[in-house]
């Protein structure tokens, strides 16, 4: 049903899934180390009806690598072209975590060509990225593991091992007794994370993948309706409350939805509930 095509931005080839034609297009832009099949476990409720586009960032999946040029304007350049010359029709985007944070910058520079914008749990300031230190943590420990050379299963069992301190919290928990991080999921996440290179989180973590990202500016430039999807920061979840707060005094036309029983990652923890929440969105566009 879906089917893998490569394109040349110029700058990088993107390795994009697509899937038949069934409605209007829907892009899907994954997380920061993903790849495109993070999405699998909604697609059955969101093909029916569209589109769907789904590219793999550079330096993750089958995608070209770019050594220091991992920032958000290289994103950026490679998502507009993605849109302008395989999609080629006004879209709507979902993005979660590093996907939200491009789907921001094209919903706010691209005008009508973003029909709609999906921002899955992603921090929605540079500001907020900076001091969410848990966050910040957690993607140093998967760094480090990415580049080890472990075996996949070895690699699974090191990652569900990985001590997460959450806000609020004097004690780590493990990111293995997260709800919904069962051990198909880390399996799972060990196969993209050995995929990727992992100097896509050298990037973020020393603040070269955020250059230039101004949230309150970007968010007085979008005029597509809006849907916050909130994890629970409890749980994980890098969607902060004051950030939220922001963005519903500044987005036009926003809708938000904390997903209380979720962690950052969403669709992978759980799709069905997810999927409701989008279909419901997507359907009243």
């Amino acid at each position: 049903m879906f089917k893998e095509r490569m394109f040349d931005t110029g700058p990088v080839k993107l390795n994009y899934a697509e899937g038949p034609d069934s409605g209007p297009p829907l892009v899907l832009l994954h997380g920061i180390g993903h790849r495109w099949q993070a999405f699998v476990p909604m697609l059955p409720a969101l093909t029916a009806r569209w589109h769907i586009y789904a590219p793999d960032f550079r330096g993750h999946g089958r995608s070209g690598r770019t050594p220091g040029a991992y920032r958000g304007a290289g994103y950026v350049v490679d998502a507009v072209a993605f849109l302008q010359n395989i999609v080629k029709e006004p879209a709507v985007i979902f993005g979660h975590s590093l996907g939200g944070i491009v789907g921001m910058w094209l919903a706010s520079s691209l005008g009508q060509q973003v029909r709609g914008l999906i921002l899955g749990d992603n921090v929605l300031t540079a500001q907020s990225l900076a001091q969410n230190e848990h966050l910040l943590a957690l993607y140093a420990a998967i760094r480090d593991l990415a580049q080890s050379g472990r075996l996949l299963d070895d690699l699974a069992e090191a990652l569900a091992d990985i001590r997460v301190t959450l806000p609020g919290k004097n004690e780590s928990v493990r990111w293995g007794q997260f709800p919904g991080m069962d051990a198909a999921l880390f399996r799972f996440l060990a196969q993209t994370y050995s995929q990727m290179d992992p100097e896509v989180f050298t990037a973020l973590l020393e603040g070269r993948a955020t250059d230039g990202w101004d949230a309150e500016a970007m968010f007085r430039q979008i005029k597509c309706p809006v849907l916050l999807l909130q994890a629970n920061p409890a749980l994980g979840g890098s969607m902060s409350d004051a950030d939220v707060r922001v963005a519903m005094s500044v987005l036009p036309r926003v809708t938000h939805v904390r997903l209380l029983d979720f962690g950052h990652f969403l669709h992978l923890q759980r799709a069905e509930p997810v999927a409701r929440v989008v279909t419901n969105f997507l359907e009243s566009l």
